[in-house]
């Protein structure tokens, strides 16, 4: 078991600004997994402001791509939701996708960088 996981990242973007398609990187996760013995996954996954690999629609097409592949998956890939604490705009797609069982939340994630607009003085 794999209870915090993010190697996905590097199939679904192996470079900045480098995607492959959802399914393909699932399947390639997924036959990773399965080759170093491990049959249930949870992908820490983020959901945040920025652009790209961690925005809000990649997180949409990873969930949406889990549940298509889910029927024919040998192995059970769960989601942790690595929550930006100030990632407001997206907190009804969270709160949504955590009330339909899509992921879980067990953690707020707070990022130290402070140059991003939206982090507050202290």
């Amino acid at each position: 078991m794999d209870l915090h996981g993010d190697a996905h990242e590097r199939q679904i973007q192996p470079r900045p600004g480098i995607d492959f398609p959802m399914d393909i990187a699932l399947a390639e996760t997924e036959a990773q997994l399965l080759a170093n013995g491990i049959t249930t996954a949870f992908f820490g996954v983020t959901l945040s402001w920025e652009p790209g690999l961690r925005s809000a629609a990649t997180w949409t097409t990873l969930l949406d791509a889990l549940d298509a592949a889910r029927p024919r998956s040998a192995c059970d890939i769960r989601v942790h939701l690595r929550w930006e604490a100030f990632n407001l705009d997206a907190l009804a797609l969270a709160l949504a996708d955590i009330a339909a069982g899509r992921c879980t939340c067990w953690r707020s994630t707070i990022t130290r960088r402070r140059s991003c607009a939206k982090w507050p003085t202290p």
